[in-house]
């Protein structure tokens, strides 16, 4: 799988958490499964790698921080564009 290659909808929010073994997002760098340059999109609002950790990593603090980020940078913008009538 290349996430790479995918393209972003149009009114889509990308945002990418690429774990990989060892130091640093090298290209060449790996999570085990898929490399650093095929892992993320080109397009996304942000990225976050997360050196020395393989595939599976949804569960570490720092990753669950960067999602409740997300979340809250998401729900800031989306209550601005509600009106109350």
């Amino acid at each position: 799988m290349a996430p790479a290659g995918t393209p972003i909808a149009p009114g889509i929010t990308a945002h990418w958490i690429i774990p990989v073994r060892g130091a640093g997002p090298r290209d060449d760098a790996t999570d085990g499964f898929v490399t650093h340059q095929n892992a993320g999109i080109p397009d996304a609002t942000s990225e976050l790698v997360m050196p020395f950790f393989g595939h599976s990593v949804q569960g570490h603090p720092l990753a669950t921080e960067e999602v409740r980020r997300i979340l809250l940078k998401h729900a800031r913008e989306v209550c601005k564009s509600f009106k109350i009538a």
